[in-house]
């Protein structure tokens, strides 16, 4: 078992995040590629959510907090413990958002508080501001989420990307680009028993904020959140 920390653990994280969850989408969600209809730079980036601000109170976000929109209207947002899925529509600065399922992990109080208040503030019509990389969602009684474009990943010395589908728990990595830079060892051998894992069908769970994938042959690796990337 590999156990990876730093910039390569938010990575590892950000591509479970970027799954799927089975849930129901509510009767007016639009259908899945006609849902999205904006010029801001919003789908297709890993969103780290930096705080809440609810009923005039603000509040950091925990570590591996996040929401991501694919360019077919499917949300994911990630509150540190539970997984939060929902189809969305977009139409300019406008984000609606439809019926949500959740994972019901048991999380430690201040967790459950924050999946609480994110799950009411996510919800609804949105106004999105962008400035830069940084994105605010608003409520129309005000309440906000402030989110930042986290950088893209990495194992370490290359960059990755990965399509990766959640159901139950099970992870399914579809295949691994990356960058083909020659890395110092250890570094060039970590990643290569890093790709390994990384491949098919792999069973995940999430302990607070630990991610442990393990692959069909046993292999596998250790994950613990770290600051979100700037």
């Amino acid at each position: 078992m590999t156990t990876v920390t730093a910039l390569t653990t938010l990575t590892l994280l950000a591509l479970a995040g970027c799954g799927t969850e089975t849930g129901r989408e509510s009767d007016g969600a639009a259908e899945a590629g006609s849902a999205v209809s904006t010029d801001l730079p919003l789908t297709d980036v890993r969103w780290s959510i930096e705080s809440l601000s609810v009923d005039g109170k603000k509040t950091a976000a925990p570590a591996g907090a996040s929401v991501e929109i694919d360019s077919k209207g499917k949300a994911s947002a990630q509150t540190g413990c539970n997984s939060i899925g929902a189809q969305v529509t977009i139409d300019g600065d406008t984000i609606t958002v439809g019926e949500k399922s959740q994972t019901m992990m048991g999380c430690p109080k201040e967790l459950e508080a924050f999946e609480k208040a994110l799950g009411g503030a996510f919800g609804g019509k949105l106004k999105a501001k962008v400035d830069d990389k940084k994105l605010t969602l608003t409520t129309d009684g005000g309440d906000s989420i402030a989110l930042t474009a986290e950088k893209p990943g990495n194992l370490g010395c290359n960059g990755f990307s990965a399509s990766a589908k959640v159901a139950g728990s099970t992870i399914t990595f579809g295949p691994l680009k990356s960058t083909k830079r020659l890395c110092p060892e250890p570094g060039m051998s970590v990643e290569r028993e890093l790709t390994k894992v990384l491949k098919g069908q792999v069973t995940y769970e999430v302990h607070h904020r630990e991610l442990t994938l393990k692959a069909a042959d046993g292999e596998g690796l250790s994950a613990g959140a770290g600051a979100a990337a700037k």
